[in-house]
């Protein structure tokens, strides 16, 4: 989740300071492919019109009653690409009839997203992850093992139509770097060793399970090394006997009750701003606007976090019972559990959990609805996520009006982190009224921090809040190969750096511990091949509608190359950071040039030679 905030309309227009930008980028973020200008469209082959039609009439009978036709847009896109692998420009012309929007529209939305493809692909489709963690964790030598065996290059299929090969920005594995995905089944520690076994196995026909299952891989280490939000059975479930008594208790309260205690338990979001969750709820359900929506924010594409994942993979019903127990507070009928699109694999355990959520809890309760994202870094934003939800393009909307007075189509809305909603049956618990959770001045509980990078035992901490950067790295056994501590980046692309002499600094929202993202340096990695990656990050993101984020951010990670070393100096960099922080659409070019701008001032000297 990412806390992307807009400059208000009163605040434009900018003006940008005296910066050249490169005419052009090779920006390889969402690019339109354009339709066939004039003449008769081309009906569907009565095959393919056939399948089309069945996913369309597929994704209508397992849809809850939509708000608005173009709410399916997505789903059926995406139904349509796990049947034949991309989307057919006829499935541009079914959609089109079939939920009433132009065709240029859905065209515009389907070549939006990153996970969608609108040109054919391999049967197998490799997407090595290449952001920060991954790069540290060797993922070039992965690529270029796999570049070679198959004898294409990024971006590319073989031939034959088997492979294709692309590298994606974070898959949600840093603790078990370097990662790839194989049509979703995300692989860890995959060696260029074993790359010639892999394939060699698929070009034979064997299965991509029992292939992989085939491989001698080191074992990705253990996420949660102490207990994971200590023992949450008593409001979730299985373990009570299935039914889900307390948690039903908590549901037969007044929704003003509910709320009282969550605003007096000083629960603060955990997705990065801290916001108060008890407030955000207050400003929906004191609406008198209807209906009003809850969001579970899964799509967890921040560098170096892998959290949610944890969660709704080891504990779906303490998220669920949060969910249900946020939508009796704020009186909200309907909510939504937006999942990241590289958790694809957690689609069916976690449709299994809400079905048997539903069935234990009273008539009239929450319907939960389970939606998957098409990709993008920005879909962390909760507006871009709203835009998703609503089946258009994930772009960051302008605030105000905020989402708890017009969020999801248009009407008021909580969107909580899933680590928040984790933390709401707690509440209602006798560990919940205890007092020692809400010292330390950060609010109710603890935090999870997701330790990656250069420690012996990278994986997921629980920790009280205030708990230092010098004791999270001990408890993950310390730095690897008993290496000099050198730089962390706490609170992943858009976070900051911390240096030796903050090793003692208590990690709380206000130090920037809200995402839990904790990338871990030795002494000996350079700072710049850091920042490098970062900008890379960004620039792929980007979505590409102004050219300050557009084309900013590629010159800056230009100029960061050594082949340019003395040709920028440290007041052109920041100039050009700058301009693209003010003249950015939206938070993402807003927050890319920060961890330069932070080692410019802290750390000069492992930026400029």
């Amino acid at each position: 989740m990412h806390c992307f905030c807009h400059p208000s309309s009163s605040h434009l227009p900018l003006r940008l300071p005296a910066v050249k930008f490169r005419p052009a980028s090779p920006w390889h973020g969402p690019t339109a492919k354009p339709l066939p200008q004039g003449g008769t469209r081309m009906k569907p082959a009565s095959s393919l019109q056939s399948t089309l039609a069945d996913c369309l009439n597929d994704v209508k009978a397992r849809s809850c009653q939509p708000f608005s036709e173009r709410e399916l847009l997505v789903p059926f896109l995406q139904a349509v690409q796990h049947r034949l692998g991309y989307l057919p420009e006829e499935a541009i012309i079914v959609a089109s009839a079939g939920l009433g929007l132009p065709e240029n529209d859905v065209h515009g939305t389907a070549s939006f997203y990153p996970e969608f493809r609108l040109e054919p692909v391999g049967r197998f489709v490799i997407e090595v992850c290449d952001s920060l963690p991954c790069e540290m964790g060797g993922c070039q030598l992965l690529l270029k093992e796999l570049s070679e065996q198959l004898g294409i290059g990024a971006g590319q299929s073989t031939p034959d139509g088997l492979f294709t090969l692309e590298t994606v920005g974070c898959l949600g594995q840093c603790h078990a770097c370097p990662s790839l995905s194989i049509n979703g089944h995300l692989v860890a520690r995959l060696t260029p060793s074993a790359v010639k076994q892999l394939l060699d196995a698929l070009r034979g026909g064997e299965r991509l399970d029992t292939a992989l299952q085939s491989l001698a891989l080191e074992p990705a280490p253990a996420e949660g090394l102490p207990p994971v939000l200590g023992n949450p059975r008593a409001l979730t479930l299985p373990e009570c006997g299935g039914q889900y008594q307390a948690l039903k208790a908590v549901l037969a309260k007044p929704p003003a009750e509910v709320l009282e205690a969550v605003c007096a338990s000083g629960l603060r979001g955990r997705g990065g701003a801290g916001f108060p969750a008890g407030a955000k709820w207050r400003s929906v359900a004191g609406s008198a606007d209807e209906p009003k929506f809850l969001i579970a924010n899964a799509d967890e594409s921040e560098i170096g976090t892998f959290k949610d994942r944890y969660l709704l993979t080891r504990r779906p019903m303490l998220v669920l019972s949060g969910m249900a127990i946020a939508a009796h507070a704020i009186g909200a009928k309907r909510a939504y559990l937006f999942l990241r699109a590289a958790y694809s694999p957690l689609v069916e355990p976690l449709t299994q959990a809400v079905s048997a959520l539903r069935e234990s809890l009273p008539e009239g309760s929450v319907e939960i609805v389970l939606r998957t994202s098409p990709g993008g870094y920005l879909c962390g934003e909760e507006t871009a996520l709203i835009q998703a939800l609503e089946g258009r393009r994930g772009e960051s909307r302008f605030r105000p009006p905020y989402p708890t007075a017009k969020g999801l189509f248009g009407k008021p809305t909580v969107v909580n982190n899933v680590e928040t909603l984790a933390n709401v049956p707690l509440i209602f618990t006798e560990r919940g009224r205890a007092a020692d959770l809400a010292a330390l001045g950060s609010g109710f509980g603890t935090k999870l921090f997701c330790l990656a990078g250069d420690v012996e035992h990278p994986g997921l901490i629980e920790a009280p809040f205030g708990t230092t950067l010098g004791q999270l790295i001990e408890t993950a056994g310390g730095m690897a190969s008993e290496a000099a501590f050198g730089v962390a980046v706490l609170g992943g692309a858009g976070g900051r750096f911390l240096g030796p002499s903050n090793l003692t600094l208590p990690l709380t929202f206000e130090a920037g511990a809200g995402n839990g993202s904790l990338i871990v340096c030795h002494a000996e990695r350079p700072l710049l091949e850091t920042i490098r990656s970062v900008l890379r990050f960004f620039h792929r993101e980007s979505c590409g509608a102004c050219l300050p984020c557009r084309e900013g951010v590629y010159e800056l990670h230009q100029a960061l190359q050594p082949e340019q070393t003395g040709t920028y100096s440290p007041e052109k960099l920041l100039e050009l950071s700058r301009g693209i922080r003010l003249a950015s659409r939206c938070g993402l070019g807003q927050t890319a040039p920060r961890l330069l701008e932070e080692a410019l001032s802290t750390f000069p000297e492992q930026v400029i030679a």
